[in-house]
Order: C-alpha cells, then sequence, then structure tokens
C-alpha cells in the first residue's frame, strides 16, 4: 500500500510539472504570435522607402498651373553638422524621390565661425556638400538669427539671368522636418504675389530684441 501511494504521489508531483510547462510553453507562443502581429507590420514598413511611410504620394499630381519655384533656408549654426547630416538623410531626400529638384533650392546658412578648427570643418562640409553657405561679417551666435534670416532672404534674390527667381521663401531651422510635398501643394494654391504663410504680429508699438529694422 505505502509504495503504491508513493508511486501514486510522484506520478502526481511529475503530471503537476508538465502542466507547468505546458502552460509556459502555452504562454510563448502566444506571446510570440502577439509580438510577431506588431512586429511584423514595423519592419515591413522599415523596408519601404521613406515617401511610402510618410503617406507621399509619389509622383505628386502636378497642378495645372504648374509647380512654384521654392528658395528654402535652413538656418543653422556651426556647431550644428549632426543636425545638417539628420536633414540631409531625411526630408531632403523627398526632394529627389519626388522629383521636385527643379523647383526647390535650399540651402543651410550660417554665419562666420568663432575659430579657426571650426571654420576649416565647414569648408569641408561645404565642399563636401555644395548646400552650406556662410554670410560675411555675421556672427554665428543665436542673437544673429533675425540678421541671418534676412541674410537668407537676400541671397534667394541672387540667381543668374538663366534661372528663373523664386516664387516662394520659406525659412526652417534645422531642427525642423518639412513635408516638401505638402508645402508645394500649399503654395501651388496660393497667389504668387503678396502671399505670407505663418504667424506675424500686427501691433502697433511692439517691442522685440528680434526686432530688425532694416
Amino acid at each position: 500500500m505505502k509504495s503504491a501511494a508513493s508511486k501514486a504521489a510522484r506520478l502526481l508531483v511529475r503530471a503537476q510539472r508538465w502542466r507547468r510547462r505546458l502552460c509556459w510553453l502555452l504562454l510563448v507562443l502566444a506571446l510570440a504570435v502577439v509580438g510577431g502581429s506588431l512586429v511584423l507590420p514595423w519592419l515591413a514598413s522599415l523596408l519601404q522607402p521613406s515617401c511610402v511611410r510618410l503617406g507621399v504620394r509619389a509622383p505628386l499630381v502636378v497642378p495645372a498651373g504648374g509647380w512654384p519655384r521654392v528658395f528654402i533656408a535652413v538656418t543653422s549654426a556651426h556647431q550644428h553638422a549632426g543636425r545638417r547630416a539628420a536633414v540631409r538623410s531625411s526630408w531632403l531626400r523627398l526632394i529627389d524621390r519626388l522629383a521636385l529638384g527643379p523647383f526647390v533650392t535650399y540651402k543651410f546658412v550660417l554665419g562666420q565661425p568663432r575659430n579657426d578648427d571650426d571654420r576649416a570643418a565647414l569648408e569641408r562640409e561645404a565642399t563636401a556638400h555644395g548646400d552650406t553657405v556662410v554670410l560675411d561679417g555675421l556672427d554665428d551666435g543665436y542673437q544673429a538669427l533675425t540678421a541671418k534670416t534676412l541674410g537668407a532672404m537676400r541671397l534667394s534674390l541672387q540667381h543668374d539671368a538663366a534661372q528663373m527667381p523664386f516664387d516662394f521663401y520659406f525659412k526652417a531651422d534645422d531642427d525642423v522636418f518639412v513635408r516638401v510635398d505638402r508645402l508645394l501643394e500649399a503654395l501651388a494654391a496660393a497667389p504668387r504675389t503678396s502671399a505670407y504663410l505663418g504667424c506675424f504680429y500686427r501691433c502697433p508699438g511692439f517691442v522685440s530684441h528680434w526686432f530688425h529694422n532694416s
């Protein structure tokens, strides 16, 4: 009797162990199914072109009046080389992928570096990419941001005789992601003269250290 009871107890312990193992196995399988349903779409999205992941229609439908020509000035600073690299590898690629190169011109606009090492690094970057402009006589500090924006506006007016003038000037910072497709669609519907898109003040006597009277 004692041996039979002992054997039954051992069988019960084994059954409980297998039941626990089976429960853990079912739990792992359930997590794998749920995790796969979440992870696989994410992995698939990474394999898609960035314009598809952003919901960009490629190619864009050209409006009846054609695309406007836009000059995009990206204000930056000499110490923001990483930001400029991120911009080049992200939204600036949409210009080529959507075949908008003839209509969109962009430049990174900076002030003068404050030491020889920064100046040499910026010269190497400008030579490598050809999209960086350093404004003469302008400090690269944050307090010069308004003057830097005005300098970029003057830059947009400089073009050779064979180049059509720009219809719009668009100012962005180097930490902003620009949806170039939506920008072009919005500007195509806007008037080509006396058009201003954005926020501005209409307050008499408005005073700010950012105000520039020239």
